[in-house]
């Protein structure tokens, strides 16, 4: 699995419209970890979900057990099919079985 890496001003890689529409009502268990611009780690974050929408304008949009959404960057880059297994979050303990698909996010904040 790649980590992708976000800093302010990134862009998007070339979006796949095709890919994309692979992950529709899919599982998906991301990782997103913030950092500072000195590359202090500031939190973590795992979210799991169905992936509902998946636009370039949107992100990759999941909707969470609770019904809400929650959008991820518009980075298929960072997307890597899951091997079957039980995965556990780590900030719950929750054990997630056979999700379809993992990513993880580093992500360096703005300066505030």
């Amino acid at each position: 699995m790649t980590t992708w890496h976000l800093r302010p001003g990134d862009t998007p890689g070339p979006w796949d419209s095709e890919k994309a529409a692979s992950l529709l009502g899919n599982t998906l268990l991301a990782g997103l970890s913030f950092f500072t611009p000195s590359g202090e780690l500031c939190e973590r974050q795992e979210v799991f979900g169905i992936v509902r929408r998946a636009t370039l304008e949107d992100g990759i949009v999941l909707q969470l057990r609770s019904g809400e959404e929650f959008s991820l960057p518009p980075q298929l880059e960072a997307i890597s099919p899951a091997e079957r297994g039980v995965y556990t979050l780590k900030s719950t303990g929750e054990a997630i079985n056979d999700p379809d698909f993992l990513a993880t996010w580093s992500i360096t904040r703005p300066d505030a």
